[in-house]
C-alpha cells in the first residue's frame, strides 16, 4: 500500500505556496507591516500582529512570497496562452446543447457508459453509442440511441458511420473512448493481441474520425476527444503495445489540429486528449495494486466527470486526471537518466495476477 504519493504533496503546495489568492494579500500584509509596522493595530490582536512583524521584518518571507507570486502569475499567464493555443486561437460561438449530435465509442459499459449518462442528463440532443456490446442500462434514456459496430473492421466502421449520418444526422461532437490492453511482456504478445491494442486504440479513432470530419470542416465546428493515458507519455514494463498505442493516440490527436488550422481552415474544430492515470476498471482487473508514488488508481467516475466537464466547456485541450499529474509529459524532455529512473521505479507496477 502506498502511503504517499505526488499527488499528496503537489496539490497542497499548489494550492497555499502557488494559489496568488493567497500569497498576493499576504505580500500586500508584509510590505504594508514594512512600511508602517502599526498597520494592523486596529483590525488585528497584538500576538497575531507581532507574528505579521515578525515574518515581515525578521525574515525573507517578503521576498520568498514575491518569487511565488512571480511564478504563479507566470503559470496562470501560461496556462492561458495554453488554452488559446488548444483552441486554434480562435474563438467561437458555443451552439445549444439540444442541437449537437455526440457520437462516442465504448459506451456500454466502464467509462463510456458513466460518460453516456452523464451527456445524456445534460440534453444533448442524440448521444450515439457505439460498441460492439448493447448497453444494459441506457433505457431510461430517449435521447440515448445504440449501433452495433466492430472497430476492428474498417468495413463496419464506414457503414455504420454511413447509417448514423443518414438516420440520425453529422455529429459535431466525436468522443473515442473505447479501448483495451492485455499486459504482456514483448515476447509472450500475440500478432493478434497486438493488432487488437492498435486497431481499438489507435486505427479505430483514425477511420471514425475521417468517416465524420469532413462536415465539421464544412460547418467549421466541431470537438474529437481522444481518452488517451498518462501511458502517452511513461511506458513501464508488460504494458509495451498498450502504452505505444497511447503515444500513438495522442499523435493522432496533435496531427489532427494541425490539419484542421492549416489544411482545411477549420480553426473553429476542437481536439482534446484526457490523460488519466490507471482506473479500476475491468481492463485493470488483472494485474496487482497498481497504486504508486506518482498516483492511486482512479474510480470511474474521476474520469468521467473530467471528461463530461470538458466536454460541456467547449473548448479544446489537454486534461490530466488527476490534474497535478500535468508534469508527467515533461518525461518526453527530461535528460534519459531522469526518464529511466521513473520508469524504473514502475517495474513492480504491471504485475499480472491470473492467467489469460
Amino acid at each position: 500500500m502506498v502511503l504517499l504519493t505526488y499527488s499528496d504533496i503537489a496539490t497542497p503546495i499548489r494550492a497555499t505556496a502557488f494559489n496568488p489568492v493567497l500569497t498576493a494579500p499576504l505580500l500586500f500584509i508584509l510590505k504594508g507591516l514594512q512600511q508602517n509596522p502599526s498597520f494592523l493595530s486596529s483590525v488585528l490582536p497584538l500576538p497575531v500582529q507581532k507574528f505579521f512583524l515578525n515574518l515581515a521584518c525578521g525574515t525573507s518571507a517578503p521576498k520568498i512570497l514575491k518569487i511565488l507570486l512571480i511564478l504563479s502569475g507566470i503559470n496562470y499567464a501560461s496556462k492561458y496562452l495554453s488554452q488559446r493555443a488548444l483552441n486554434n486561437n480562435f474563438l467561437r460561438k458555443q451552439r445549444d446543447r439540444r442541437d449537437e449530435i455526440v457520437v462516442i465509442t465504448g459506451g456500454s459499459g466502464g467509462i463510456g457508459s458513466l460518460i453516456i449518462k452523464g451527456l445524456a442528463k445534460q440534453e444533448y440532443k442524440k448521444i450515439v453509442n457505439l460498441d460492439i456490446n448493447p448497453p444494459t442500462d441506457h433505457a431510461e434514456f430517449e435521447n440515448i440511441v445504440f449501433y452495433k459496430i466492430d472497430l476492428m473492421d474498417p468495413a463496419s466502421i464506414s457503414e455504420v458511420s454511413t447509417k448514423i449520418k443518414e438516420e440520425v444526422g453529422n455529429p459535431s461532437i466525436l468522443l473515442h473512448v473505447a479501448g483495451t490492453g492485455i499486459g504482456k511482456t514483448i515476447l509472450n504478445s500475440t500478432p493478434e493481441s497486438v493488432r487488437l491494442t492498435f486497431g481499438v486504440n489507435t486505427i479505430a479513432p483514425f477511420l471514425l474520425t475521417k468517416e465524420f470530419l469532413p462536415n465539421m470542416i464544412k460547418e467549421n465546428y466541431g470537438h474529437v476527444l481522444v481518452l488517451a493515458s498518462l501511458a502517452s507519455f511513461f511506458t513501464p514494463a508488460q504494458m509495451t503495445d498498450y502504452c505505444a498505442s497511447k503515444a500513438a493516440a495522442l499523435s493522432f490527436a496533435e496531427g489532427l489540429r494541425q490539419e484542421v488550422k492549416h489544411r482545411y481552415k477549420a480553426p473553429g474544430i476542437r481536439v482534446s486528449t484526457v490523460h488519466p492515470n490507471w482506473a479500476k476498471t475491468p481492463l485493470t482487473s488483472v494485474f496487482g495494486n497498481m497504486d504508486h508514488f506518482y498516483g492511486r488508481q482512479l474510480v470511474p467516475e474521476q474520469i468521467s466527470d473530467k471528461v463530461i466537464e470538458h466536454v460541456i466547456s467547449g473548448n479544446g485541450g489537454q486534461v490530466f486526471v488527476p490534474e497535478d499529474m500535468a508534469g508527467s509529459s515533461l518525461l518526453r524532455g527530461v535528460p534519459s537518466w531522469i526518464g529511466e529512473l521513473a520508469r524504473d521505479n514502475s517495474k513492480d507496477m504491471i504485475i499480472v495476477n491470473k492467467d489469460f
